[in-house]
């Protein structure tokens, strides 16, 4: 794969720099909180993180994220997340729907 021109610049870039050490401390966050308090966990958790963040630095060149833009998105999700939940708390809720709910055991 060749690199663009710029790439050198990029990865010279201070803010660059900055901006993969944030990833990286999130991504870093992310698995704890997903993987509790298991040490263990960090012998996949150390190789997803870094390939989380290699894979984000490559895909998300964008601007970076801001509060303004965030508090304008969070209306619409809200919205449409109550929407959703409106639809199925109605379908399942209909008499007709041939609902059966239960738990299934499976064996891994």
């Amino acid at each position: 794969m060749q690199d663009s021109p710029n790439a050198e610049a990029r990865a010279a870039d201070p803010g660059n720099w900055r901006r993969g050490l944030r990833r990286l401390l999130a991504f870093a966050l992310l698995w704890a909180l997903v993987s509790g308090a298991d040490v263990h966990s960090w012998l996949i958790g150390v190789p997803a993180v870094l390939v989380a963040t290699g894979i984000s630095m490559q895909l998300w060149r964008g601007p970076p994220l801001s509060l303004r833009r965030l508090l304008l998105f969070l209306p619409w999700f809200i919205h449409q997340s109550l929407a959703g939940a409106v639809d199925v708390a109605i379908r399942a809720l209909r008499p007709a729907m041939p609902l059966a709910p239960g738990v299934i055991h499976y064996d891994l």
